[in-house]
């Protein structure tokens, strides 16, 4: 009940297993020269797939995910 007021509404989507896989070999190229972590690569991969906005203060991370539209939720 907590969980549905929270974010009920928003929609959730679940990554398909392209996005996964894609999500997994960025992971694999990058994680040690970029300290990227499997989250980050899933949630940009997933991201990019369905072309929406993210909005982060961790553009470094995010950087090297092709397609990725990536902005700072606010200025600091």
């Amino acid at each position: 009940d907590r969980l549905e007021r929270a974010f009920g509404q928003h929609e959730i989507v679940w990554p398909l297993p392209d996005a996964c896989s894609a999500a997994l070999t960025i992971y694999e190229r990058y994680r040690l020269s970029n300290n990227l972590s499997i989250f980050d690569a899933l949630i940009g991969q997933l991201a990019a797939s369905l072309s929406v906005t993210l909005y982060s203060f961790n553009s470094k991370d995010f950087r090297i995910i092709q397609g990725l539209n990536i902005i700072a939720p606010y200025k600091r």
